[in-house]
């Protein structure tokens, strides 16, 4: 097997994929649940404009479980992933010279089951007014940003979206809880 790799960012390079012969395309980790419904939409009809008859694309995908523990892994205790999101606004601070106070934000995670996913948000702990590059953003006391989505899908679900990209499903594979999937599709 021959392996190509590609440094870049998926939703803008993939025409650097090299061409010719069989392909197999691996979008693992649950990645595309960051992306929002339209933005998946685009990147998976992009992904099929590039492959050819007979290619195959390996999706991952975090599957739907019961929200209090999808909310307690987004807001575990040990407060990781509020660093993480606390992190969005030292970045931003670095690279923007944000004018921010750290600690006037919290993190929370909430489960939204109309879309069927989890929101990560910093949360104002007070009026504010973020300072962006001579521009200023007023934020009232409980007023949110949202950082991140994480959708979470069900094997139909990733069906139609693959089906709608123009791909063929083949197979979904479990893990034994049901926690997670893999899909494997066809361009035809």
């Amino acid at each position: 097997m021959a392996v190509h790799a590609v440094v870049g960012d998926f939703e803008h390079h993939l025409p650097l994929l090299p061409t010719g012969g069989w392909r197999l395309f691996a979008f693992l980790g649950g990645t595309i649940g960051n992306l929002l419904p339209d933005e998946r939409a685009r990147f998976l009809s992009a992904l099929r404009s590039t492959m050819t008859t007979g290619d195959c694309l390996l999706l991952g995908t975090d599957l739907v479980k019961d929200p209090e523990r999808l909310v307690r892994a987004y807001d575990d205790a040990a407060g990781v992933t509020a660093d993480f999101n606390l992190n969005v606004l030292r970045v931003l601070q670095r690279e923007l010279d944000v004018e921010l106070d750290l600690s006037s934000f919290s993190h929370r995670a909430v489960w939204d089951a109309e879309y069927a996913w989890i929101e990560m948000h910093l949360v104002s702990q007070r009026p504010q007014v973020l300072r962006v590059r001579g521009r200023e953003y007023p934020l009232a006391e409980g007023e949110s940003i949202r950082t991140e989505i994480s959708a979470k899908f069900t094997p139909g679900r990733v069906e139609a979206e693959l089906r709608a990209a123009g791909l063929q499903p083949l197979r979904c594979w479990t893990d034994s809880s049901g926690d997670y999937a893999v899909s494997l599709a066809v361009a035809p």
